[in-house]
């Protein structure tokens, strides 16, 4: 068949009514298939939001009850010859973090509530205002969501750092002589840790793009054959 019977052809199709029903028909497809992609893109990425933060938060605590045992080892066996647990703290973090230099590694600190901080203030009013809900509520829960810093985008998980043992109190009392005493249990700061979503977002947002295509590939390529 040439060319141009076969565009008068096509022509013709389109300009029937069943022509013009495929045209709707068409019309739904790709609005479903953008739905579907949507809905697919949001479900992942609240799997993301779930999954990981209660992977952060398994992380934060073992490493919460290594430091609170260490604390009590270091009372009972160690006397002032060992670091002090929050010290302690500090290097593993450092240490670990220098161990994931690249850019989509999970990163971790420890900050202390706004003012009353030992080495490292929050960054940021939602970071202190987190810490802040913590130390008012008699069951504090961890917090994770997404966040922007400095244009990117990060899953932060912001877990509650509580004084389990005297030793503990009694360290900080000792380093903020001055300030208000600390009590057992209180919140002595957060666990802050980030995740930056860079490369899921993109993997999400491709793989999200293929399914509605395919979708409307299937659909139109069903529909054609069954209208012509």
């Amino acid at each position: 068949m040439s060319a141009p019977r076969f565009r008068s052809r096509v022509a013709a199709f389109l300009r029937s009514r069943i022509g013009r029903s495929f045209l709707v028909f068409s019309l739904l497809s790709a609005l479903l298939s953008v739905a579907v992609g949507y809905g697919f893109y949001h479900s992942n990425l609240r799997w993301f939001l779930i999954n990981k933060g209660e992977e952060k938060i398994t992380a934060l605590q073992l490493v919460d009850a290594f430091v609170t045992e260490y604390a009590g080892a270091k009372r009972q066996f160690a006397g002032a010859d060992a670091p002090v647990p929050a010290s302690f703290r500090a290097h593993a973090i450092d240490r670990f973090n220098k161990t994931r230099g690249i850019s989509d590694a999970l990163r971790m600190k420890l900050v202390g509530p706004e003012g009353r901080e030992i080495a490292t203030a929050p960054d940021d009013a939602a970071t202190a205002a987190a810490i802040a809900r913590f130390a008012a509520s008699p069951t504090p829960a961890p917090e994770t969501s997404f966040v922007q810093v400095d244009g990117e985008t990060l899953l932060r998980t912001i877990y509650p750092s509580a004084a389990n043992e005297q030793s503990c109190v009694d360290c900080h009392n000792k380093l903020q002589p001055n300030g208000p005493r600390w009590k057992l249990h209180d919140i002595m700061g957060a666990f802050v840790v980030d995740v930056p979503t860079g490369p899921f977002s993109r993997r999400n947002l491709l793989n999200s793009i293929v399914l509605g295509a395919a979708m409307l590939a299937m659909s139109l390529a069903i529909g054609l054959y069954v209208f012509v």
